[in-house]
């Protein structure tokens, strides 16, 4: 099993689009999806400067 997280941005037609690295290929997977809305400032890009 791998878990990854994202931030992603629903768009205002309300569809979701999630574009993911894998090594998973031609093959059948189990997703789980976890919807949590971010504040403005958690959407923000970080730098380690």
């Amino acid at each position: 099993m791998e878990t990854m997280k994202h931030i992603a941005h629903i768009g205002t037609d309300g569809i979701l689009q999630i574009v993911m690295p894998t090594d998973f290929q031609d093959t059948s997977v189990e997703v789980v999806v976890v919807v949590q809305p971010l504040s403005f400032a958690e959407t923000k890009p970080r730098y380690n400067a």
